[in-house]
């Protein structure tokens, strides 16, 4: 009983300790101790000056060793260093097996093919006749030094190695028993580790290196080489880019910050990049890596448990003790928010109080000491000496404002959304105590940076009208924006034979299609619409809105055989249906000072928005472009008005419409490689 109560990360390290036996399970907990004190650093100390094999080495060879070859194969080919051998094998592989099926749908979306791959099993004489072995995790690293002890100076844990100085070595976990995103999630962080191996054995610099009176060339450790997550010297100016959405990240948060990235560059700046570790994020997109070279330096970091989890932990371990674990995740699974009481007792005045403590700056304040710690470590490591921040969530800020008074540096704090302006919490996760928290925390990041960015004019404006006493001069409007080169590569031959109505995004925060829907209805009943020629499509996060069927809602209006509901699509995929088009959704209500993300893309499309909203920054930006329909969110007859004038539009240009962008000189202010050099101005 007393071992079922251990936390299951503790578990899975004893099962691994006993699996690998007295000798092998001596040498794992030797490695993640060491580690962990940071007494065993991953260095190049025993590499020997050239490097002519490389083997890696993970369980069976069938998800995790066969795609880290291809991929270094990729980059070395580009380096132009093709002599240096690479290849995959496994401590337990079966030779009769290729590659899992998983792993070779998802290498696909990498662009990569295993279906060649054939499994490898180790072997004594692999061993002796490679030059530098790299494991994927503990337990595979012990198994090999226990094994194969006379390879103690050419055995590597590839995380702790390629992510330089990470403040914990990182392992790659074994995905076998995991779904297709687990894989991906895996793929994505073997992605950012072999880029940033890739770039330690071929340094730019690399056919400059010492060589020694005799005229034989020093070992690589000898010298002072880039780590492997950073660039050698340039002359541009560098800044470190602190945002917890970058890609692979679906999240739309994380297109502002990878677009600065990618163009800050042409206009003098070095970025450097510190987000969170793949498998935080709650999808990927491997499509958005386009926007990150293998020369970007992308640095990650874990989170700390943050209150919320630790709560939920010892509830979890408290039904568990008691005997009630079932009950505790039938709980889980049936919550849902309670209703806010006329006369709240004080035991529910407690538990609100918890909840809202709860989701400070987002409930990502676990972030804030390891972001801290590893941007300080950056920044006097590679003399950083500008940053930025973006949130949400706003620990990204909390993080920024806790370096910029630690050490000196020009600070720049972005805010995509606003933070408490506007922002009304449900009531049963609100309180005084937590509101005045992140009054505070936003009071003291607005004192303490340099500039203030802002999204849409009217949040700057609220921002002045609310900080007096702050100079007017700090805070800026920085808009978000859309990518030519993202829609010129989707830009496509059209043919609809049907009217296309499309909304992409989440069904969140009022959002929700209910009185579209009835519209549709009525402008059938009306016989202005036909239902043969309509195609309606709820793109992302649709099928539900606070627990309520958005399907049912499809169902209750008898519209089942012209609206159907797609799970999230890759960002180029989304762009693509963008295009194609006729008619795209805007759901932007009780949002006074924001605009979405991907009205941009919208406007670019050259496709009709029937936007809905009431007075505010979307409408604003709306009708300055003058483009789209500006409805109130609960008029049906507006709704109808609009939908009927878009279908009466379409029906003018059906035949042979052909997918046109947006004028780009009308939106050309609003093109990501305009908006970062306008941030190259603020940065100065």
């Amino acid at each position: 009983m007393p071992f079922k109560l251990l936390p299951r990360d503790i578990i899975n390290r004893l099962q691994i300790y006993r699996e690998l036996g007295p000798r092998g399970g001596l040498i794992y907990v030797k490695l993640r101790v060491l580690r962990a004190l940071r007494l065993r650093r991953d260095r190049l100390h025993e590499l020997p000056a050239e490097v002519h094999s490389i083997l890696f080495v993970c369980h069976g060879n069938i998800i995790r060793s066969p795609m880290a070859a291809v991929m270094l194969r990729r980059y070395l080919s580009k380096a132009d260093r093709p002599s240096i051998a690479v290849g995959s094998a496994g401590l337990h592989a079966n030779p009769a097996r290729g590659a899992d099926a998983r792993a070779l749908t998802v290498a696909k979306e990498f662009g990569i093919s295993l279906d060649d791959h054939r499994c490898r099993r180790l072997t004594p004489t692999l061993v002796e006749q490679t030059d530098v072995i790299f494991a994927m995790d503990y337990r595979n690293e012990a198994k090999l030094l226990a094994q194969y002890p006379e390879a103690r100076g050419k055995v590597f844990l590839l995380g702790a190695l390629a992510a330089g100085e990470q403040p914990t070595p990182l392992e790659i976990p074994d995905p076998y028993s995991g779904d297709l995103d687990t894989i991906r999630c895996c793929y994505a962080t073997l992605h950012s580790r072999i880029r940033g191996l890739a770039r330690i054995l071929s340094p730019p610099d690399r056919d400059k290196r010492k060589v020694a009176p005799n005229g034989t060339r020093v070992p690589l450790s000898s010298q002072q080489l880039p780590h492997a997550d950073a660039l050698p010297p340039s002359e541009m100016k560098k800044i470190l880019i602190l945002s917890y959405h970058f890609p692979p990240d679906a999240a739309v948060g994380a297109i502002r910050a990878a677009k600065f990235a990618k163009y800050l560059p042409e206009f003098g700046w070095e970025p450097y990049v510190l987000t969170v570790k793949p498998r935080y994020y709650n999808g990927l997109d491997q499509e958005r890596m386009a926007d990150t070279p293998v020369s970007m330096n992308v640095f990650t970091t874990g989170i700390w448990p943050d209150p919320g989890v630790i709560y939920m932990w010892l509830k979890r371990w408290l039904y568990r003790l008691l005997g009630k674990r079932r009950v505790f995740e039938a709980k889980v699974r049936t919550y849902s928010p309670p209703d806010q009481p006329n006369a709240e007792s004080i035991a529910g005045a407690l538990r609100r109080l918890v909840r809202s403590l709860l989701v400070v700056a987002d409930g990502e304040l676990g972030w804030v000491p390891p972001a801290t710690l590893k941007a300080l470590l950056l920044m006097r490591r590679l003399k950083i000496t500008c940053l930025y921040t973006s949130g949400p969530p706003h620990a990204a800020h909390v993080a920024g404002l806790t370096i910029k008074l630690l050490q000196s540096t020009r600070w720049i704090a972005d805010f995509r959304d606003p933070w408490t302006l506007g922002i009304e919490r449900p009531a049963f996760m609100s309180s005084t105590l937590a509101d005045g928290i992140e009054a505070w925390l936003e009071g003291h990041v607005v004192k303490h940076a340099d500039k203030v960015i802002s999204v849409t004019d009217r949040m700057t404006q609220a921002f002045i009208a609310r900080y007096t006493s702050v100079d007017k001069a700090k805070f800026v409007t920085l808009p978000n924006g859309y990518d030519p080169e993202d829609l010129q590569t989707v830009q496509v031959l059209t043919n609809n034979c049907k009217f296309r109505v499309s909304y992409l995004g989440t069904f969140y925060f009022g959002r929700t299609p209910a009185d579209f829907l009835k519209a549709v209805r009525a402008l059938i009943n009306e016989g202005i619409l036909a239902p043969n020629d309509l195609d309606i499509r709820f793109i992302g996060h649709c099928r539900h809105i606070n627990g309520q069927s958005v399907e049912e809602m499809i169902n209750e209006q008898g519209l089942l055989s012209v609206v159907q509901i797609l799970d999230p699509l890759p960002y180029l995929d989304a762009l693509r249906e963008m295009v194609a088009s006729d008619v795209l959704l805007l759901f932007a209500p009780n949002q006074p000072h924001q605009v979405p993300g991907k009205t941009f893309e919208y406007l670019a499309s050259g496709a009709d928005i029937i936007a809905f909203t009431s007075e505010g920054a979307t409408a604003d930006l709306l009708k300055g472009e003058a483009q789209g329909f500006i409805v109130e969110p609960n008029s049906l007859e507006h709704i109808k008005r609009a939908l009927e004038q878009c279908y009466r539009r379409y029906k003018m240009k059906r035949h042979c419409r052909l997918s046109s962008l947006s004028s780009q000189h009308t939106l050309s202010r609003y093109q990501r490689k305009t908006l970062t050099k306008e941030l190259a101005l603020i940065l100065e």
